[in-house]
């Protein structure tokens, strides 16, 4: 996957704006979308 830099975006200054609570629930989603990827490219492996 290539940087958000080369994609045109920059994440940073947002998630600087975010507040505790929205940085932790910022945290979880990009958890479980990571492993969302993971497990589907473990299963086409398979």
């Amino acid at each position: 996957m290539a940087p958000s830099a080369e994609l045109g975006f920059h994440l940073q200054p947002p998630v600087e704006g975010l507040g505790q609570d929205e940085l932790s629930k910022f945290k979880s989603l990009l958890r479980d979308h990571s492993l969302k990827e993971e497990l589907q490219h473990l299963l086409q492996m398979e």
